[in-house]
Order: structure tokens, then C-alpha cells, then sequence
């Protein structure tokens, strides 16, 4: 979410982008978008708080109201975004969070490919999607998006890095207990991003937990994690295959160091 929010915020900066395109972040979760013409609508909800112009919420209330079709609606829809580049020039940048629950959701399985067809048609609009995990629609040659993105990796923190955010870390809590210069903190918080693999936001939630117990250990930390982000490792535990969920239970329920 920040690092997406982030490049709409760099683009809208840009001397030579801002005036090119017209960055529009979706919500975190975008439950109503169950077909195309509702993603589309939903694009046009979230374009009228973007440019704070009530027009494009009310010409999508509009078709909400009045289109029983929903393969018109999003055929209106997006001549209505198609409208928006013509009046200012400016392209629109979509920025869409957990873009493989959006395709999840979609009912009619040729909804998928008709967005597709939309992407490749019509230059009026890119996607900046994100996801926690690789995906079907991605990965599988039989889906319409498969090789259609360009997909980045997104790394975890190294060493060095989490250093300079513990720094942060220490001012903007104003709390000298975390700092690199306190070993235990130090190597409380590198211990968590190697379990973790450097995740920013869970090294950030540690930063946290050591400002509040200064004499605390990693196992603390971790135990604590692990019971206040129970909905988040339960989701990246269910996104595995059902033999690699076998092993971690299996690990799991040895606790010891094992192969």
C-alpha cells in the first residue's frame, strides 16, 4: 500500500508526468467489483475523489441506477474515462491493491479477458497492480494475463537497510533504547528480518515492540507477531501448496531446528 501510494504521490509530482497522467489509487479491498462494469465504475468513483470533481461519481451512480447490462455499463463506463483524456489530455494511472482478489471476484470468467482487451485497445489507462503472491492469472499460460504484466519482485529489507530504519525509527519515537548502538535491539530486530526475510512493515511492527520492552528478546518479539498478525501469516500459510502446509505443521509441531 505505501510503496503504491507512493508512486502516485511521485508521478503527480513529476514535472514531466504530472500533466501526462492522472494517478487514481483504488481502495485496500474493493469488495463491489464483482464483474468489469463494476471495475470500471469503480474506476470512475474512485477518479472523481481523485480530481475532487463529483461529475464522474454521478455519471456512475447513473449507470449503476439506470444499466442492467453489465457488459454495456463497462462498454459506457469506459467511454466515459476515454471522455476524461479527451477533455484534459491527461492519461489515467490505476493503482489496484490485491489485483488477484479483483480477478477472483469476477463471476463471468470472460470478464478477465474482455479487461485485457480493454488494457491492449485503449492507451486511456494503465494498471499498477499488487498482490502478496504470485497467482493463477499471472502464472498460467491458459489465463488471459499471463505474460501480459511486467512483474517485479519486490525484495526485503538487507541488513544496512533496516539499520537506517531503526535509525528513523529511534527520532521519530524519540526513544534511545532502539538505535544501533543498543546491541539487544539491534539484534532483536535482525533476527526478526531473517525469519521474516527482511518485510518491511512486520521489521517496523518490531521496532515498535522493542521501544515498548527495551530488555525484551527476539522470542518475545516474535511470539508477539505471530499473535497480532495471526490473519496475515494464516493468509501466506493458506496461499501454499497442501503438501508445503503439511511440512509447516509438521515443523511446527517439532518447534525444535529441523530439516
Amino acid at each position: 500500500t505505501t510503496l503504491g501510494r507512493r508512486i502516485l504521490i511521485e508521478v503527480a509530482r513529476d514535472p514531466d508526468l504530472g500533466p501526462r497522467w492522472q494517478p487514481v489509487g483504488f481502495a485496500e479491498e474493493s469488495y463491489r467489483v464483482t464483474s468489469l462494469g463494476k471495475f470500471w465504475l469503480e474506476t470512475l468513483s474512485h477518479l472523481s475523489h481523485a480530481t475532487n470533481d463529483p461529475k464522474w461519481q454521478d455519471r456512475a451512480d447513473d449507470l449503476r441506477r439506470n444499466e442492467p447490462s453489465d457488459e454495456r455499463m463497462a462498454a459506457r463506463a469506459r467511454d466515459l474515462l476515454t471522455e476524461f483524456r479527451q477533455e484534459g489530455g491527461r492519461r489515467l494511472l490505476l493503482f489496484v491493491e490485491n489485483i488477484d482478489e479483483i480477478f477472483g471476484q469476477m463471476g463471468d470468467k470472460q470478464d478477465i479477458a474482455r479487461l485485457r482487451a480493454d488494457l491492449q485497445s485503449h492507451d486511456d489507462f494503465m494498471i499498477i497492480g499488487t498482490a502478496v503472491t504470485r497467482f493463477a492469472h499471472i502464472d498460467d499460460y491458459g489465463k488471459p494475463f499471463y505474460q501480459f504484466f511486467r512483474i517485479l519482485n519486490v525484495r526485503g529489507l538487507n541488513q544496512a537497510e533496516t539499520l537506517k530504519l531503526v535509525d528513523f525509527l529511534a527520532k521519530k519515537l524519540e526513544c534511545p533504547a532502539l538505535s544501533r548502538d543498543q546491541l539487544n535491539a539491534v539484534g532483536r530486530i535482525s533476527a526478526i528480518r531473517t525469519i521474516t526475510g527482511g518485510n518491511p512493515r512486520l521489521l517496523h511492527l518490531t521496532a515498535r515492540l522493542v521501544a515498548q520492552s527495551p530488555t525484551g528478546t527476539a522470542m518475545d518479539d516474535l511470539e508477539r507477531l505471530i499473535d497480532e498478525q495471526t490473519p496475515y501469516f494464516k493468509l501466506k500459510v493458506d496461499a501454499l501448496p497442501g503438501q508445503q502446509r503439511e511440512i509447516v505443521q509438521a515443523l511446527a509441531g517439532l518447534w525444535e531446528p529441523a530439516s
